[in-house]
């Protein structure tokens, strides 16, 4: 229990004296500060996988390469986030962390755009859905209707999630988001014509609203495929911040490229 003391003047007549009032449990909840963490230490107290082939809580030692990226991608002066990497190495995940962390410290809409509408569905079902229900912190985030749990739209009590697709614009339309997550760039169909605009710029306009008051963020990743691929593009002319990640090799001594993170603090 809080108790509060107040001095009030004293009605006439009457001798000063001290008033005591208390908070309930739930306000204390709801006004407590909670203490700043680490996207990468939040992970690992708040994310569980199934669809890996170690399963289980998330553990940053078998990926080192990622923390250093996910906990600078929350910072306040960070706009656009730029993930290079190759195949199977974690990145996926690690943007979920982020977008798992922001769920549940820094809400907002968020949109992941996919190349297309079947990858969208399984993303939201393999990955993204599991993700808030496996985890105790996220769950507690979920209303209980079933509907609000539909692949494509996730709805939960203090945000929405929206699965979009690039071969639709209208899975984009008149959805303000806080968070745009492109998920394998290099897998969009090319723009038909100079008039029309690519996805990712279609995508990018949803969070006008919160980029205006400095609380966007996006989230590009993908494996490169070719040099004038878009995420090969972003990474060399919008990076401002690189995180590169070596690992020796133990038969050779040589020095490998694990990981590459970019930060873009300025915003679009």
């Amino acid at each position: 229990m809080i108790r509060t003391k107040i001095k009030t003047p004293a009605p006439a007549g009457a001798s000063p004296g001290k008033r005591r009032f208390s908070f309930s449990r739930a306000e204390r909840r709801v006004m407590r500060r909670r203490k700043p963490i680490k996207v990468s230490l939040w992970a690992e107290r708040h994310r569980w996988l199934k669809q890996s082939v170690i399963s289980g809580p998330w553990s940053n030692k078998v990926t080192p390469q990622l923390i250093g990226g996910m906990d600078a991608a929350v910072l306040p002066y960070v706009r656009t986030v730029i993930l290079c990497k190759s195949v199977q190495s974690g990145g996926t995940e690690a943007i979920h962390n982020v977008i798992g962390y922001s769920v549940d410290r820094a809400p907002g809409p968020v949109m992941y755009l996919f190349p297309d509408k079947n990858t969208a569905q399984e993303n939201a079902k393999d990955r993204i859905l599991p993700m808030i229900e496996d985890s105790p912190m996220l769950s507690r985030y979920v209303t209980g209707n079933p509907d609000d749990l539909a692949q494509l739209r996730i709805k939960l009590q203090h945000m929405v999630i929206y699965l979009a697709w690039a071969h639709s614009p209208t899975s984009m339309a008149n959805k303000p988001c806080r968070y745009v997550v492109e998920d394998e760039t290099d897998k969009y169909p090319p723009v038909a014509s100079k008039t029309e605009a690519d996805p990712c710029s279609l995508a990018e306009k949803r969070i006008t609203t919160y980029r205006r008051a400095g609380k966007s963020k996006v989230f590009k990743l993908s494996t490169p495929s070719v040099e004038s691929g878009e995420i090969w593009r972003a990474f060399t002319t919008e990076a401002q911040a690189r995180f590169d990640y070596w690992v020796r090799c133990p038969v050779c001594g040589g020095y490998q490229l694990m990981g590459r993170f970019v930060h873009d603090p300025h915003g679009l």
